[in-house]
Order: C-alpha cells, then structure tokens, then sequence
C-alpha cells in the first residue's frame, strides 16, 4: 500500500471519527435541553410550529417553506424518538397540542366547533 493511500485513510478514518463525535454531541445537547421540564416546553414548541402533525404538501406559494419548517420538526421528533427513554418520548408525544382546526377558525373567524357535517370546504383554506 503506498503512502499516499495509508495517509488518505487515515485521514477518511479522522473524518468519520469527528462526525461520530459532532453527532453525539449534538444529541447529549439535545437529551440535556429535554431532560429539564423547561426544555422539554421549549421541544414541544418547536414540534407544534414545525407542523409535523400536518400534511406537508400545501399549495399555497408558501408551500416550500412549511415543508422545510416540517422536514426540521421531523427529524428533531426522530432524534428524540430514538434517543429519550420511551416514558419521556411518551411524554413529549402524547403532550396536549393545539387544534389545527382552531387555527384555521382564528385566521378568519369561523368557529371550528360551528362548521357544520361534512363542510370541509373551509378545511381547503387550512391545508
């Protein structure tokens, strides 16, 4: 093997090795953040803004940007998801969360609660 080679792959093996460490601690910084009641406030926060309950898809000219707000969300919820304890993800999922339908009634003044059976011609507003 020549040198150049042994030097190339020590230096791909130093590489990895810095992104393995970047990516633990990453997620020790984000295990720190939901571990005390204020953080895990903060978590939920960023989860209801990112959408991640929501379809992704929205015609509207904003569009792509829901969609990269939400492709955030999802990964910050599938780094939680394999990283917390189950009773803490639990806690964090299962967590009380806005109605969407409420939102849609607060931009415009219908009331989710008075839209009648079956009219979900107000919901195309909304998605």
């Amino acid at each position: 093997m020549s040198q150049e080679l042994r030097l190339a792959l020590r230096q791909r093996e130093r590489e990895q090795e810095r992104r393995r460490e970047r990516h633990n601690e990453f997620r020790q910084d984000v295990l720190a953040v939901a571990s005390r009641p204020e953080g895990e406030r903060f978590l939920r926060r960023l989860l209801d803004d990112a959408d991640i309950f929501l379809p992704g898809f929205r015609p509207e000219p904003e569009g792509a940007f829901h969609a990269g707000r939400r492709d955030a969300g999802l990964r910050l919820w599938r780094l939680l998801r394999e990283n917390l304890p189950p009773e803490r993800f639990a806690a964090l999922a299962l967590a009380e969360r806005p109605d969407p339908l409420a939102t849609l009634a607060d931009d415009d003044g219908v009331d989710a609660d008075e839209m009648e059976d079956g009219d979900d011609s107000r919901l195309c507003d909304f998605f």
